[in-house]
């Protein structure tokens, strides 16, 4: 299936996008948004996910998501990071899922200017998460 940028998925359908991605060899990465509802949670959420030391800052969180989720061979690679739960940042802290989804989807433009095909999926409860097509 071909992706965009990002994607935004029903939480409900989490183990059939990993099921489509695995079987297009896609590197996955997960950043669990349980329990994230404000900029604090979010970073250390985001930190816990890259197995990395607590995350200082947006910039930190650039600098992390690039180093995490982008592959090293990177001609014609394809990667995705799975934001599960991300409804509840929405609902929490507007501008800190602002902020993350921006930082998140211009990691993934500057990745495929460099020949990865990355995508941020946005999965979470509610109208505004539609099923997997």
């Amino acid at each position: 299936m071909s992706w965009g940028v990002y994607e935004v998925v029903a939480q409900s359908d989490a183990a059939e996008l990993r099921r489509q991605l695995a079987d297009e060899g896609c590197e996955v990465r997960e950043l669990d948004g349980s329990g994230v509802v404000d900029r604090a949670t979010f970073l250390a959420g985001a930190a816990e996910a890259f197995g990395c030391e607590p995350l200082s800052g947006w910039d930190a969180y650039s600098d992390r998501l690039w180093t995490a989720v982008v592959p090293e061979d990177t001609e014609g690679a394809k990667a995705a990071l799975l934001w599960e739960h991300a409804d509840e940042l929405l609902a929490g802290e507007l501008a800190s899922f602002l902020m993350a989804f921006d930082i998140s989807v211009t990691t993934a433009r500057q990745a495929y200017r460099q020949g990865v095909d990355l995508t941020i999926f946005l999965l979470g409860d509610g109208p505004g998460f539609p099923p997997l097509p």
